[in-house]
C-alpha cells in the first residue's frame, strides 16, 4: 500500500539533494584536473571549456541512497527487497550507460559503439523483468505485442536514452527536463500504488535539484554523455516499471507526455541530420532551444520557456489521468495544436526552407564523400608539404576565406597563409560578428592551425560546412601532431 505520509518521499528527496549538491563541486575538480572538458567550437554556445562527468554526482548520490534502503533496515527495505531483480535491473543498466557516458566524454565513441551498448543495456533490462508486453485501449480492446515485445522495448529504452542525451546541449535543459519527468512518474507510481518506483524517482528528483545548482545558466558544469546517457536509461526503465500495471493508454500517456520534449526533438534532430546526411549524434545547432535562442531569449530565459512547456504537458497528462481515457482524445487533439502551433513560430514548418534542404540533398551527399575522402588523405600523408596541399584543396572546397598554419620546434618556424582569391566575402566587406574561425593549437607549443570565414546565408551550408571543417580541422591536428614528433620530419 502507497504510504499515507509524506515522510519518506521527503527525506529521500532532500538527502538526495544535498548529496548530489556536495558531490558535484568534487567530480567538477575532477573532471578539470582529467582536461574532460567541453570546449567551445562552432557548434557550441558557450564561449569556454566546461568541465563535464557531472552525472557522476548523480549517479553517486541516487544510488547510495537505494543501496542504503536494501541494505539497512528502514520502513520500505521489505518492499525493496520484493523489487531486488527490478532493483538490480536499474542499477547494472544504469552502470553500463554511465560507463559508456564516461568513455565518449573522455575519449569519444563512435554511433556504432553507442547503440550496441544501449541495445545491449536494453536486452539485459528485458531479461530481468522490463517489459512492454502489450497496450491496452480501453472500450477498444487491447494489443498483445507477443513476439514485438523485445525489440518494442528496446526501442522504447534505446529512444529515450538518446532523446535525453540529445537534448542536452543547453545549460540546465536536459537536467531541467528530466527532473520534470521525474515528477510525472512520481505522481503516476503514486496513483498505480507502486510504491518503489515513487520513491525512485523522487529519490532522482532530488538528485537533479542538488545538481542544477550548479548547472543552471550560466553553467559551471555539463552533465556530459556521463550524466544524459545514464538519466535516460533509468528514466526509461522507471516509466516502463511505472506503466506495467496499467490497464489503460491513459497511463502509457503519462511518460510520453513527460517526455513530450524530447521525444519532439529527438525526432527533428534525426530527421534534419539524416536529410543533410550527417551522423544523428554530431550535435549542431538545429534544436528547439537553439531556435529559441535566434528569437532573441537569452540562455536563462530559453530554458525556462522549455521548462513551462514541459509542465504544460504534464498538466495535461495529469487531466487525462484524473478524467480517465474517455477525454484522452481531445487532450490529445489540444496537446497536437501547441506542438504544430509552437513548430511554426520556430520555423520548422518552412516549407520553403524544406523545399531546398531536399534540393541541396546531393550537394551535401557529394561534400560528405569529398570530407571522407580528405580526412583519408589527411592520416596517410608524409609532409607537411603534401599536408597543406590538402588543407587549402579543402578550403577552396568549403568556401573558407583564409588558412594559416603557424609551426615551431623541431621543423624551424614556418608560416603559410592561404587566401581565398575568389571569395568575395574577406577582409574588411564582412562585418565583425559575421566571422567564423576554427583555431587549433597543437600540444607542446608546435604551432596553430586557424580557419577563418564569412558566415554564409544558406543556414544550412553554414552547418555543414561548420561540421565537415571541424572533422579535417581535427584529423589535420592528430596528423600534424606525429609528423612533427618524428626527428627530422620534412617541410
Amino acid at each position: 500500500m502507497p504510504f499515507v505520509t509524506y515522510e519518506p518521499y521527503l527525506l529521500l528527496f532532500l538527502s538526495s539533494a544535498l548529496g548530489s549538491y556536495l558531490l558535484t563541486p568534487l567530480v567538477k575538480r575532477a573532471a578539470l584536473r582529467l582536461n574532460v572538458v567541453d570546449r567551445p567550437g562552432v557548434r557550441k554556445i558557450h564561449d569556454k571549456s566546461i568541465p563535464l562527468l557531472g552525472g557522476l554526482g548523480i549517479f553517486v548520490s541516487f544510488g547510495f541512497l537505494i543501496g542504503c534502503c536494501v541494505l539497512f533496515e528502514n520502513p520500505v527495505r521489505a518492499m525493496f527487497l520484493e523489487e531486488a531483480r527490478h532493483l538490480s535491473g536499474i542499477v547494472l543498466c544504469g552502470l553500463v550507460a554511465l560507463l559508456l557516458g564516461v568513455y565518449d566524454d573522455a575519449r569519444g565513441a563512435d554511433a556504432t559503439k553507442k547503440f550496441s551498448v544501449q541495445i545491449g543495456a536494453a536486452i539485459l533490462a528485458f531479461a530481468l523483468g522490463f517489459r512492454i508486453e502489450g497496450v491496452s485501449l480501453g472500450p477498444w480492446g487491447s494489443i498483445d505485442l507477443g513476439v514485438l515485445s523485445l525489440p518494442f522495448t528496446i526501442l522504447w529504452i534505446v529512444g529515450i536514452t538518446n532523446a535525453i542525451n540529445l537534448i542536452d546541449g543547453m545549460d540546465g535543459l536536459a537536467a531541467g527536463v528530466t527532473l520534470f519527468v521525474c515528477i510525472g512518474n512520481f505522481f503516476v507510481s503514486l496513483v498505480l500504488g507502486n510504491v518503489v518506483m515513487s520513491l525512485l524517482s523522487v529519490t532522482l528528483a532530488g538528485a537533479l535539484v542538488g545538481f542544477l545548482r550548479y548547472n543552471f545558466p550560466p553553467a559551471t558544469i555539463f552533465l556530459g554523455n556521463t550524466g544524459s546517457l545514464f538519466l535516460g536509461i533509468v528514466v526509461a526503465l522507471v516509466s516502463v516499471l511505472s506503466a506495467q500495471k496499467s490497464s489503460t493508454m491513459v497511463m502509457m500517456l503519462i511518460p510520453i507526455a513527460a517526455l513530450g520534449l524530447p521525444i519532439l526533438d529527438t525526432f527533428l534532430a534525426v530527421f534534419r541530420r539524416s536529410l543533410l546526411g550527417r551522423p544523428i549524434f554530431v550535435s549542431d545547432k538545429g534544436h528547439i532551444h537553439h531556435a529559441l535562442l535566434r528569437l532573441g531569449l537569452t540562455h536563462r530565459k530559453a530554458v525556462l520557456v522549455l521548462y513551462g512547456f514541459c509542465i504544460l504537458l504534464l498538466g495535461f497528462a495529469t487531466v487525462v489521468l484524473l478524467n480517465k481515457s474517455a477525454e484522452a482524445a481531445i487532450y490529445l487533439g489540444v496537446i497536437a495544436v501547441v506542438l504544430v502551433v509552437g513548430m511554426r513560430i520556430l520555423g520548422y514548418l518552412d516549407y520553403e526552407k524544406l523545399r531546398r534542404a531536399l534540393s541541396n540533398r546531393w550537394r551535401y551527399r557529394v561534400k560528405n564523400v569529398f570530407c571522407r575522402l580528405m580526412l583519408l588523405k589527411i592520416r596517410n600523408v608524409q609532409t607537411v608539404n603534401e599536408l597543406w596541399k590538402l588543407l587549402v584543396e579543402a578550403a577552396a572546397e568549403f568556401e573558407v576565406d583564409n588558412v594559416e598554419l603557424s609551426l615551431n620546434g623541431g621543423v624551424g618556424d614556418s608560416v603559410r597563409q592561404w587566401v581565398n582569391g575568389d571569395n568575395h566575402h574577406t577582409g574588411a566587406q564582412s562585418r565583425p560578428h559575421d566571422r567564423r574561425m576554427q583555431q587549433y593549437d597543437l600540444p607542446r607549443h608546435l604551432g596553430r592551425l586557424t580557419l577563418s570565414y564569412c558566415r554564409s546565408a544558406d543556414e544550412d551550408f553554414e552547418v555543414e560546412r561548420n561540421y565537415r571543417l571541424e572533422l579535417i580541422g581535427q584529423a589535420t591536428e592528430r596528423r600534424l601532431c606525429g609528423l612533427l614528433s618524428v626527428a627530422g620530419a620534412q617541410t
